[in-house]
């Protein structure tokens, strides 16, 4: 007796699987969401505020800071996922935009190996540029701290009130110190005023505002 199976069986079969590997996939996500919201909730100090301002609630910045310290190393982007519970794509969309505007505000750093790690624990400042006349300069710290001496060669590439990020090179003494620039955070020009000029092949712009004293060089092609 010969026994034979329609194609519309077999369909129906794999249809079903595949509709229960679906469910159970949508199942762990929740899973995953719930023991997220629940940690956070738990866990973070300013919860209620973010669950104020927000539908999905996600870190605080204070609760991301209090993490990457209690870790004593930097994160990387899928580790703070994973510890910080965070299933949905749209959860952790909303942390990377936040960690984005941490690094902005000279709260986090991203390192060459692609880790996030706190300002104060690499031995770094946060402050804004003060610029010299005689084409050196000094960085005013966030923290309140002593300024920082920036030489004509830190100082070049940066403008007035530019928002930086300084490693301490060396201490001078009596609560002098000087530093390097490691990273731009933000601009305080996006605009120069000034004189067009051309000297020796090289382009430049003179600025019309006295507190900017270097010119500022017009890379060849940009002219």
């Amino acid at each position: 007796m010969t026994i034979k199976i329609s194609k519309k069986n077999k369909t129906s079969k794999t249809a079903k699987k595949s509709r229960v590997s679906k469910a159970g996939k949508v199942k762990v996500n929740r899973k995953i969401n719930r023991v997220g919201k629940s940690k956070i909730s738990k866990l973070d100090p300013f919860f209620n505020r973010e669950a104020s301002k927000y539908k999905d609630p996600i870190p605080s910045r204070e609760f991301i800071i209090q993490h990457l310290e209690k870790s004593k190393v930097p994160g990387r982007y899928a580790n703070l996922i994973e510890s910080l519970g965070l299933g949905s794509k749209k959860a952790q969309e909303a942390l990377r935009r936040r960690l984005n505007a941490m690094m902005r505000d000279g709260q986090i750093l991203l390192d060459r190996k692609g880790r996030y790690a706190l300002i104060k624990q690499m031995d770094m400042l946060c402050g804004y540029v003060i610029c010299h006349k005689d084409g050196y300069g000094f960085l005013v710290p966030d923290d309140g701290t002593s300024d920082i001496f920036l030489n004509p060669r830190q100082i070049r590439s940066l403008f007035p009130g530019d928002k930086v990020l300084v490693s301490v090179t060396s201490e001078r003494g009596q609560g002098k110190r000087e530093g390097a620039v490691v990273e731009v955070l933000s601009r305080n020009f996006t605009h120069i005023v000034g004189s067009y000029m051309v000297e020796k092949g090289v382009t430049f712009i003179k600025p019309s505002n006295k507190s900017i004293a270097q010119d500022v060089i017009i890379p060849p092609g940009k002219e």
